[in-house]
């Protein structure tokens, strides 16, 4: 799943990191936001310096999404997790229409995972699995398994076998290695759930 995200987001980057804002700002505005961007992704910088080079972008661009993302990643690697609620907040408020469902899928992540706020989450995850999300309909596998996986850790089972079967009827016969990973994956935890109704 981390492989997920890891490709989805450097796709999002490559296609979309020049188109940052959905209106407004100018575009030597938009190109002082981005360069602040491409700094920040400079490996050898420590924390503090790409917190700091995002949080310049985004002051030139208020509504620099991507940017918001990222320093929210960085605020959870810290332990800053008001700050990363915040930052993921603004990167789904400011995100194009059709960059919302993953970015909800993100945020419910980060509230199962690090705030352990399972109501959110599920909130998070049924907007990613029901909004419109018309390039990415690819990626629509991997929010069902995720809500699945909640549900299965809540042992709310017939809930879980219902968005692993939505997952899977996704999937279908993908040859896409990703989806194939993920398609073993569901198939064990169906055993799983069986294994434990039977006991």
């Amino acid at each position: 799943m981390k492989l997920f995200l890891s490709v989805l987001f450097i796709f999002c980057f490559v296609t979309y990191g020049c188109n940052i804002v959905n209106s407004g700002p100018n575009p030597s505005s938009q190109a002082a936001a981005l360069k602040k961007y491409q700094q920040s992704l400079d490996a050898s910088l420590n924390d503090l310096a790409k917190i700091k080079l995002l949080s310049e972008a985004i002051q030139i661009v208020n509504s620099y999404w991507v940017a918001y993302h990222d320093r929210a990643k960085i605020y959870v690697k810290t332990g800053r997790l008001n700050e990363a609620e915040r930052d993921y907040t603004k990167a789904i408020d400011y995100a194009p229409e059709n960059h919302k469902p993953r970015y909800h899928f993100i945020r419910g992540r980060f509230y199962q995972e690090h705030k352990k706020d399972l109501e959110s989450a599920e909130k998070d995850y049924t907007l990613a699995c029901t909004l419109p999300d018309k390039d990415y309909d690819d990626k629509l596998p991997f929010y069902f398994a995720q809500r699945g996986i909640m549900y299965q850790d809540m042992k709310k089972k017939d809930l879980a076998i219902k968005d692993y079967n939505s997952a899977l009827q996704r999937i279908g016969d993908s040859t896409d290695r990703d989806l194939i990973i993920l398609k073993e994956d569901i198939q064990k935890r169906f055993s799983e759930i069986y294994t434990s109704f039977e006991q």
